[in-house]
């Protein structure tokens, strides 16, 4: 969340989203070792000061622009935002929808930092469960959890949370499938973008922004990651003419 510099102060959230081009087979065809399954063959990312449909405009807008139409959207990528998996269902309805490992990963260590006294134990328990999880077994993982009995208060809460996270998304914890094929599993990608566009620049102690300011030096940002600044300095261009 940032602060911008208005009239009257208000924290915004910057919302960004990586579109990643893979060269995929299915998990039944063999692959030469030389070759890495899924590997990324063109990336560009997009960041947007506002609500969730003008993300989904930018995206949109990169994809056209990048003439990536004919390529189908085969995956949305999300770390359990129920407005990320609304904009999916609205915009790519045929892709598969899969919940960050990390963000799940991090639910479970919430949990197991509560229930277990050891750092060792808790990490032990975690491990076992992330494995389970990476062959698809979501059935046996929840029906443990339910099964368990929780010793206090906040024992109970934090089990009741992470059976609700985990029934919230069990259709979107489905790896095997997607990491044999070269899909990702993790949000990485994403994860490094907005600390570079975002956090490195904006976040800096003591600044303040005023939102167009904050817009346009983001927007470069953007392409200077992209490797799209001409078409920046084209539009900026544009944008000054009218001005005038």
């Amino acid at each position: 969340m940032h602060k911008c510099g208005c009239r009257r102060a208000v924290w915004r959230e910057a919302k960004v989203a990586t579109v990643l081009v893979r060269e995929v087979e299915p998990a039944t065809v063999v692959v030469d070792p030389e070759q890495r399954r899924g590997r990324v063959l063109a990336r560009r990312t997009t960041c947007v000061l506002g609500d969730p449909e003008a993300l989904a405009e930018r995206v949109l807008a990169l994809i056209r622009e990048a003439h990536w139409e004919g390529i189908p959207v085969v995956e949305v990528l999300g770390d359990g935002a129920p407005w990320i998996w609304n904009l999916a269902q609205a915009h790519f309805p045929s892709a598969r929808q899969t919940l960050d490992w990390w963000h799940l990963a991090e639910h479970f260590h919430t949990f197991a930092r509560v229930r277990f006294s050891e750092q060792s134990g808790a990490k032990r328990w975690v491990r076992g469960k992330m494995d389970a999880l990476l062959e698809d077994r979501v059935g046996d993982v929840l029906g443990g959890l339910r099964r368990m009995r929780a010793r206090g208060a906040a024992e109970q809460e934090a089990l009741a949370g992470l059976v609700r996270y985990v029934e919230n998304n069990a259709s979107r914890i489905l790896y095997e499938d997607a990491w044999l094929s070269g899909f990702a599993v993790g949000s990485g990608s994403v994860e490094g973008a907005c600390k570079h566009l975002v956090q490195a620049r904006f976040k800096r102690a003591g600044m303040r922004w005023k939102t167009k300011g904050y817009s346009n030096v983001l927007e470069l940002r953007v392409a200077r990651l992209n490797g799209t600044l001409d078409g920046f300095h084209r539009r900026a261009a544009q944008r000054a003419r009218r001005a005038a």
